[in-house]
């Protein structure tokens, strides 16, 4: 599974049939922030085609490891998608998705949890051996110890 995200500006009036799944959605400022997870690279490169034929210039992809990169060496290189670290330790997720369904449905797997009315949209957990990929999934962003996608 490729599992990456795309900062597009400007974003689409409306967001054109990917063959991917569309993880999150995020408007921030003048961009819109998409996340993808693709079967294979075929489908990733036609939903960056439909993205770019619907006026969108895809300004930047965040990997799961904390990295950003030019879209075209996504391309390129479409296995860098397949980063995917697994964590243990303390580590601070921002919760993106509105769901708190899912915030429930994802809890059993962290050992701890620490909830500040300051940052009421940060979680400080202690985990063990959970994937990058099981935050991307859950609309999860990962804050520390690294900024996954960026």
């Amino acid at each position: 599974m490729l599992r990456f995200s795309l900062l597009l500006q400007p974003p689409p009036s409306n967001l054109p049939k990917l063959p991917c799944t569309v993880v999150l959605s995020l408007q921030r400022e003048s961009f819109l922030e998409l996340w993808l997870s693709c079967s294979d690279d075929i489908k990733l490169a036609q939903a960056l085609l439909s993205l770019s034929d619907a006026g969108c210039a895809i300004v930047a992809a965040g990997l799961l490891d904390g990295r950003a990169i030019d879209p075209i060496a996504l391309l390129n290189k479409p296995e860098l998608a397949k980063a995917d670290p697994s964590l243990s330790g303390a580590i601070t997720v921002e919760w993106l998705s509105k769901s708190s369904k899912k915030l429930w449905e994802v809890l059993p797997k962290w050992v701890k949890m620490k909830w500040s009315a300051h940052e009421p949209n940060k979680l400080h957990l202690k985990v063990a051996g959970i994937r990058v990929s099981e935050l991307f999934e859950e609309g999860f962003r990962l804050v520390k110890p690294f900024k996954a996608p960026p």
